[in-house]
């Protein structure tokens, strides 16, 4: 029995391994990789060649003359005043006196054509008591909003404005005669803008 017990684990053994033999894949071949040819370099049209230039030298430094700088004309007075603008609420109907009111504002709106001049603005009372006023800048759009009361008392007081030009002096003059009343405004839309 021991003897048939060896015979048959050989031949099991013997089995295993032809099963195994035959389940097992078979060994690959290489395959060969195509052998590549080069591809043939295809010839630019003229047009795309890029044809060599010679790079032209830098500059030399070389003397040019400067230019001069030219003068700005100066403005003449009438040219100064045709740019000069105003708008105020001072102005009176034809043969009639301006009433202002103790509390309404004095309007100056002003715009001038260069830096260098000065916008003057006085009130003169026609009692001939001291004035007041102020000298605003110039080249630029200025603004005045000035209480009526400040002027100090009720009465007729006259106005002027003017540009002060250090060319031409005391230009573009304008004036005319207000009254100021002691009371407050009886007009109810003065009320409303206020």
């Amino acid at each position: 029995m021991q003897l048939y017990m060896r015979t048959a684990a050989r031949a099991c053994a013997a089995v295993f391994c032809c099963l195994l033999a035959a389940c097992a894949a078979p060994a690959p071949t290489a395959t060969p990789f195509p052998t590549s040819t080069p591809l043939p370099r295809a010839t630019l049209p003229p047009t795309w060649t890029p044809t060599a230039t010679a790079t032209p030298a830098p500059p030399t430094a070389t003397r040019t003359a400067t230019p001069t700088p030219s003068v700005t004309p100066t403005l003449s007075a009438e040219a100064i005043c045709e740019q000069f603008w105003l708008v105020h609420n001072l102005v009176a109907s034809p043969g009639r006196l301006l009433y202002i009111a103790w509390d309404m504002p004095i309007t100056v709106l002003a715009s001038t054509p260069a830096s260098d001049l000065t916008v003057r603005l006085s009130f003169t009372p026609a009692s001939g008591a001291d004035g007041i006023g102020a000298d605003l800048p110039g080249g630029q759009s200025i603004g005045l909003n000035f209480p009526a009361r400040e002027l100090g008392a009720p009465g007729q007081y006259a106005w002027s404005l003017m540009l002060i030009s250090p060319q031409y002096g005391e230009i573009c003059a304008q004036g005319g005669i207000f009254a100021l009343t002691g009371r407050e405004s009886t007009r109810a839309e003065e009320r409303r803008m206020r």
